[in-house]
């Protein structure tokens, strides 16, 4: 091999190594897809990650634990239900269940997601007025795909 081809190669992996993150790309494509999966371009730009944090298994089963103990602590439950809020509530228990029985026989402490706090810049394109955003995303335990943007949590 000669002295170009070297060259060549090690220019290759330097500028391979300089591309964006996975991550990026992937807030980016769901920051500039709708609900219908059309996409716009929003001259998306991300500012800085704020945080991660890893979802593991054990914390996915506390929010499901959570999600039904709050359902049945609900001031409704007071109140005679209807049938069909009845049957809301049964439908809702089961697939409860369903989520739960997905994670019966996996490790406690299995990253299944990440959670990337970040701040990010978006352009409107009838206007042309940048706007900054902070926001949480949840994605893939490799970080190369967006599952969701989370919403805020009221204090």
């Amino acid at each position: 091999m000669n002295i170009k081809h070297l060259f060549f190669c090690m220019l290759l992996i330097a500028f391979s190594s300089c591309s964006k993150p996975g991550y990026e790309k992937a807030i980016a494509e769901w920051v500039q897809t709708d609900s219908h999966g059309t996409w716009t371009d929003l001259k998306f730009e991300l500012l800085e990650v704020l945080e991660t944090e890893d979802v593991t298994v054990s914390d996915s089963l506390c929010y499901l634990n959570n999600k039904s103990a709050q359902k049945a602590e609900s001031p409704r439950a007071l109140f005679k239900p209807s049938f069909s809020a009845y049957m809301e509530a049964e439908k809702s228990l089961k697939a409860t269940d369903a989520m739960k029985a997905m994670y019966l026989h996996r490790d406690s402490t299995e990253v299944i997601g990440k959670i990337l706090k970040c701040r990010y810049a978006i352009v409107q394109p009838h206007s042309g007025v940048q706007q900054k955003k902070t926001a949480s995303f949840l994605l893939s335990p490799d970080m190369e795909k967006c599952i969701g943007k989370l919403k805020p949590t009221s204090k």
